[in-house]
């Protein structure tokens, strides 16, 4: 994370954020190009203190087959209390602010 002074590395603090997310985009590599998928979730964090991230799915479908078959791992970001920030005297200094999760792929 290039800004670490924004990094939130307390549980508890990140439990907070996740408890406001209502959905997770996951992005996967089918071999040719990129595919994402947005979805709702649950979470819980192991004894071992790692996320682990549930989401309901069919049991086939092209999500299910890139995971299977040619890349058994994906990118989820959770993200929550989106606010568009606009500076009207300079706009290049406009931008959003939100909260956001990315897991570290295991």
């Amino acid at each position: 994370m290039r800004r670490t002074d924004r990094e939130v590395t307390d549980a508890q603090k990140m439990k907070a954020i996740l408890d406001r997310c209502k959905i997770v985009s996951y992005a996967m590599w089918d071999g040719k190009k990129p595919y994402a998928v947005i979805m709702n979730f649950g979470y819980e964090f192991t004894p071992e203190g790692k996320l682990r991230l549930y989401s309901h799915s069919a049991l086939e479908g092209k999500k299910v087959s890139i995971i299977r078959g040619i890349c058994n791992k994906a990118a989820a970001i959770m993200e929550c209390g989106e606010r568009v920030v606009i500076d009207p005297e300079i706009p290049c200094k406009s931008g959003s602010a939100f909260q956001s999760i990315m897991p570290a792929a295991q």
